[in-house]
């Protein structure tokens, strides 16, 4: 039995790594070659078809223009050869290879008319070049990504998204297209169609499993049904590409009704997720919340660059720079989903948002200065080279204001947008002035332990004294089970570590591992040392937020200042402490003198 089980797991085990390396070896020979179009530039007629042939866009100056082709003029499919009717539906009316000659019978308002055209070479822009090395990159971080997760942990949940990351990644495969033959071309467009239709499947079958695999309640009824999803998306990709190319016969309603029914899926796997976040708690919670964002962000702008890229409802040629920036928003699919299955803590999604909403805003004021500059006074002062001058001079200013602006930013917008973590760090900032001022060791241990824990909402926090003999003693501790020490060795590593560097230390960085230690949220993630004139007098341990996320840098930053003003608490208090003791010994000291 376990012989036949071994085998039978061996051969899935095989398989698996077959399919893997086959689909991702297919996809990266398709997005691979686009950087060739840095060297050697594709072509292009100059027109836009929908998948009945019809024209919808023709470009001023073009070779669709000078033949005096128009938009509503029709393709007759029925009429083209098997090697011009790839030019008339399809994105290859986009990129055919410079120098093709082409062929068309149209059906115009004034009749039928045969025209000629050959295809002109495109001119990229330095961010269109930009854009193709970063369409490329992507491709094979998603590849890479997704293939990682199958082949690491193989389930219904990474197939899903596997899928999703072949069908939905931003690469180009025009380069491909253009050079293969007509044959090659359809079969390799069809495959791709179906890739986009079997990446959508694949979100929805991941969003209904993330993060734990089950399938209850109304999930169970929507995985039931997404073979049937998936049999009707399917068939509609492959009929919208061969039906033009190999029967002549118009698919724009199905093409139109694909495009409708992937949204369709889209919102319903994005509100398995959402809903998913609302029923879990802790870690799974943060974990939830980044595929979240991944999602919201990357898929909408994969849909819209789609839509510009592949099909023809957009009356007028989109720049390829937008179009290839909005399939890259997709990577922050990729780049979620492995931080959240990767990292056991995560940091607050609300920490990333508001630092790209500052250094956005700080992005925007700069740009707007220097158009300010350049479109204002330099128009009236361009021939003198002063508008050149001022920049300059406003650039040195910037400078040396950058990091006043980017504080009173990002005051403004956690203030404004982040309110809670604002009055959090506002309370440990007051916290931190306060410690010095404390009259009694018992005040410093609760504000070192109690505060921080209440402002950052923190799942533990446990303060270690230490000892004459070098032990640091549990002295006081909020959310630590009976079960934890209480008292660390003066030979245990962390004390070592901190008595050495007195700074503080990131547990998961330093390998500090013990059984006996809080687990799951509670688990200590920093370690704060107090120090008092180059001795460590005293160890605080912070967790992570009760939600799972760890403390973000800002936040470190405040809890850390909290160690200046619990030293000087110490310090002062032990001076006094060792004021009254002498006092207390000269007085018995002069008492027994008056006696004798």
């Amino acid at each position: 039995m376990s012989s036949e089980f071994q085998t039978t797991s061996s051969s899935a085990s095989f398989g698996r790594v077959v399919v893997v390396l086959a689909l991702g070896i297919w996809m990266l020979s398709i997005v691979l070659p686009s950087v060739l179009r840095l060297w050697s530039p594709l072509g292009s007629f100059g027109y836009l078809t929908n998948a009945n042939g019809e024209i919808t866009s023709v470009s001023p100056g073009s070779p669709a223009a000078a033949s005096a082709m128009h938009v509503h003029d029709k393709i007759d499919l029925a009429t083209e050869s098997l090697e011009f009717r790839r030019y008339a539906v399809g994105p290859l009316t986009l990129a055919p290879a410079p120098g093709t000659k082409i062929e068309l019978k149209l059906q115009t308002a004034d009749g039928p008319r045969l025209i000629n055209m050959t295809a002109v070479a495109e001119s990229l822009s330095a961010g269109d070049k930009f854009t193709v090395v970063m369409r490329t990159l992507g491709a094979l971080v998603f590849v890479v990504v997704g293939g990682a997760l199958v082949l690491i942990r193989p389930s219904a949940l990474t197939w899903g998204l596997y899928f999703y990351m072949i069908g939905l990644n931003p690469g180009s495969d025009a380069v491909v297209d253009a050079l293969l033959p007509p044959s090659a071309y359809i079969v390799n467009w069809s495959l791709e169609f179906a890739a986009i239709a079997a990446g959508y499947v694949g979100f929805l079958v991941f969003a209904l499993r993330f993060p734990h695999e089950a399938v209850t309640g109304w999930r169970r009824v929507a995985s039931r049904a997404t073979p049937w999803i998936a049999a009707t998306v399917l068939g509609l990709s492959l009929y919208s590409t061969l039906a033009p190319f190999i029967f002549a016969v118009g698919s724009e309603f199905e093409t139109g009704l694909f495009f409708t029914i992937v949204p369709v899926i889209f919102i319903a796997g994005f509100i398995a997720l959402v809903a998913t976040y609302f029923n879990v708690r802790g870690i799974d919670r943060q974990r939830i919340k980044w595929v979240i964002l991944g999602f919201a962000i990357g898929v909408p702008g994969f849909v819209l660059g789609a839509l510009f890229d592949i099909v023809s409802w957009i009356p007028f040629q989109v720049q390829y720079w937008l179009t290839g920036s909005l399939l890259l928003l997709n990577l922050f699919v990729p780049i979620t989903v492995a931080y959240a299955v990767i990292h056991h803590h995560v940091i607050d999604v609300s920490f990333v948002v508001s630092r790209a909403v500052v250094y956005t805003a700080l992005t925007a004021v700069f740009v707007a200065i220097f158009a300010l500059i350049d479109f204002e006074i330099g128009q009236q002062i361009s021939t003198t080279g002063i508008a050149q001058a001022m920049q300059v001079v406003v650039s040195i200013g910037l400078a040396f204001w950058l990091n006043a602006m980017l504080n009173r930013i990002n005051n403004f917008v956690d203030s404004k947008l982040f309110r809670r973590r604002h009055l959090a760090e506002k309370q440990l900032s007051r916290i931190a002035r306060a410690l010095p001022h404390a009259q009694s060791p018992e005040a410093v241990d609760r504000m070192l332990v109690d505060e921080p824990v209440a402002a950052l909402d923190l799942a533990s926090a446990a303060l270690f004294k230490t000892a004459e003999d070098g032990r640091a003693v549990l002295e006081r501790h909020r959310g630590w089970p009976e079960t934890c020490p209480s008292s660390l060795d003066a030979d245990d590593s962390l004390v070592l570590q901190l008595t050495a560097d007195q700074t503080p230390l990131d547990l998961r960085e330093i390998r500090w591992h013990r059984l006996d230690l809080p687990t799951a949220t509670a688990r200590p993630l920093l370690a704060l040392p107090v120090t008092v004139r180059r001795r460590l007098a005293a160890i605080v341990l912070y967790s992570g937020h009760v939600g799972g996320e760890a403390l973000d840098p800002t936040e470190q930053r405040f809890v850390s200042a909290l160690a200046v003003g619990a030293s000087a608490a110490y310090d002062h208090l032990e001076a006094e402490f060792l004021r009254r003791r002498v006092g207390e010994l000269e007085a018995k000291l002069a008492q027994s003198t008056k006696v004798s």
